[in-house]
């Protein structure tokens, strides 16, 4: 019989749930792992979502009339766009019981001679500040680079999002450009910088 996986940290057995959860991962980290979401997720989902309404709501697009960003119609959204072959939508989930924290998706994915990709990424109130989101983003561009074969990553945040800003930041990625009127937010059209990797600054350790 397999010994049951053990926690490397604590050096306790995991737990059948996040043994499960560990098994759909595509990246795992120290504090995080990344994996595609199910139909059982919706719940915990959907209750991370609302819960931080009023953190995300400033920084999403406005939705067309009908759809709920912070309720099931979210949730569809994101099996939708991960069954895709131009998109990967990952949950953010914690290490260490496999709670989700966030959500962090790949999308316009793009082959032939350009090989690139947009990430976005949101991550729970709650969550904050722990370090979840910056090694979720490396976690995120690995898979690019590794797993997808991309040549090229590109991140567009808003001026004044500070956090995101840091985020890509301490992730390795350079501020590369500024947008002006790039994406529709809130109902207006907002200027973003355009934050980018390259597969040869990749990891930023080894080019530094």
């Amino acid at each position: 019989m397999t010994p049951p996986r053990r926690d490397r940290a604590a050096g306790a057995p995991l737990n059948p749930d996040l043994q499960r959860s560990l098994r759909r991962a595509v990246q795992v980290g120290v504090l995080v792992f990344l994996r595609p979401p199910v139909e059982a997720d919706r719940g915990e989902f959907v209750a991370l979502r609302q819960s931080s309404k009023r953190h995300l709501a400033r920084w999403e697009p406005l939705p067309q009339p009908g759809f709920d960003p912070f309720g099931d119609d979210a949730f569809e959204r994101e099996l939708r766009f991960h069954r895709r072959k131009d998109s990967r939508r990952l949950l953010i989930c914690r290490r260490a019981d496999g709670a989700i924290v966030g959500r962090i998706g790949l999308g316009a994915i793009i082959r032939g001679d350009l090989q690139q990709c947009f990430i976005g990424y949101w991550i729970g109130k709650r969550h904050t500040g722990k370090g979840y989101m910056t090694e979720a983003l490396c976690l995120a561009i690995q898979y690019a680079f590794e797993t997808l074969g991309l040549h090229r990553v590109e991140v567009n945040i808003q001026p004044d999002n500070f956090a995101s800003r840091r985020v890509a930041e301490k992730a390795g990625l350079r501020l590369e450009g500024y947008s002006l009127r790039y994406l529709r937010i809130g109902g207006r059209w907002a200027d973003h910088e355009r934050w980018a990797v390259t597969r040869e600054e990749w990891p930023p350790e080894a080019t530094a």
